[in-house]
């Protein structure tokens, strides 16, 4: 034990900023007996986040309260999709972080912090977490985190800053259109995205409906759909983790021929289409990456593979139905369906499939 706190405390003393340094420290000194030396790590962490008395008190009753669990080998943590009560510290052991469709995200160790992303931005789990080996870590429930980050200005600092860069090369990572943008550029745009995480089945995107948000998805699976000649159904690629939603619909006009659907929980970050079109004027390799997503050359010269995201995923609002939809865009601009009068039908209306 002696030997494990010696090296709990010189990794702390490496970055004495670091929340899960500090508490791993501290709490395998209480665990041992030795409350001087816990007390010095949180004089340590208040030291250098410059924290005030009350602000300190508040990470040394959070060292001392907060549960510790051990879980076997192979044990799940954090399950993807689920809902995020707590976070954890590891405390000891290793835990791999995957996500479905991608594989292995992360493998964390000693000190370091998992789940403050869902827990922070109120969304679902966006990925698993597995014990390697036995594992022993604090177990903090995310309202009291969220507690403690308002007594403490670097725990809410440290918390969004740590969060975003998780989660901002998944949505903009070298294999995203916008993996084209600068470091610069996209922090900047995700100062202005929305999370949402939504249940499997719900419908995502109504077909007609009008674009104003683009969508990004960081974790889930997503069915796409349009109508073709004679109301036969033709199923697009599926959407999963790093895929845009509704961009190049956007960019070929406002409305949506393409129905969604999650097919598993799914999560993600919404932006309006505004933030967005100053970048796509400045990178055109953005649309030509998006382009290169599509699965035949003919897909290219049609609006209709794109993937709008719904109001009631961006603003909380019911989504209307496509009668509804072609109501409320009726008067706008386009060669409107004869028979639904759904606007910027081609040769086939993508509402009912009738011919334009």
């Amino acid at each position: 034990m002696s030997a494990e706190i010696d090296q709990a405390f010189d990794a702390f003393r490496r970055d004495p900023t670091a929340l899960g340094a500090c508490l791993r420290a501290a709490r395998l000194a209480q665990a041992a007996g030795d409350e001087a030396r816990a007390r010095d790590a949180v004089d340590r962490y208040a030291e250098a986040n410059r924290l005030d008395a009350k602000a300190a008190a508040a990470v040394a009753a959070f060292s001392r309260k907060a549960p510790v669990r051990v879980y076997p080998d192979r044990a799940l943590l954090a399950v993807e999709g689920e809902a995020a009560d707590n976070v954890f510290v590891i405390v000891r052991g290793d835990v791999v972080v995957r996500r479905e469709g991608v594989g292995e995200l992360a493998r964390l160790g000693p000190g370091r912090f998992f789940g403050e992303a869902a827990a922070l931005f109120g969304i679902r789990r966006t990925a698993t977490a597995e014990a390697r080996g036995e594992v022993t870590a604090m177990v903090l429930p995310s309202v009291a985190l969220k507690q403690l980050a308002r007594y403490v200005p670097s725990v809410s600092s440290w918390l969004a800053m740590t969060a975003r860069d998780r989660i901002v090369p998944h949505l903009m990572g070298p294999a995203s259109p916008l993996g084209v943008l600068s470091r610069a550029e996209q922090l900047e745009l995700f100062r202005h995205c929305r999370p949402f995480s939504v249940p499997k089945g719900t419908a995502l995107q109504s077909i007609g409906q009008v674009v104003e948000r683009v969508g990004l998805i960081i974790a889930g699976r997503c069915d796409a759909w349009r109508t073709r000649l004679g109301g036969q159904k033709e199923l697009m690629p599926d959407l999963g983790p790093g895929d845009p939603i509704g961009l190049l619909d956007r960019l070929a006009g406002e409305h949506a021929h393409v129905a969604v659907t999650a097919t598993t929980t799914v999560t993600g970050f919404s932006v309006r289409f505004a933030y967005l079109e100053p970048l796509l004027e400045r990178h055109p390799a953005i649309e030509a990456r998006l382009q290169a997503r599509l699965p035949t050359p003919e897909r290219a010269h049609h609006p209709d593979h794109a993937l709008p995201i719904s109001d009631s995923m961006a603003e909380g609002g019911p989504t209307m139905s496509t009668g509804e939809r072609a109501a409320f865009i009726i008067d706008r601009a386009g060669n409107a369906c004869r028979s639904c009068g759904f606007p910027d039908a081609d040769i086939v209306c993508p509402a009912c499939g009738a011919p334009a």
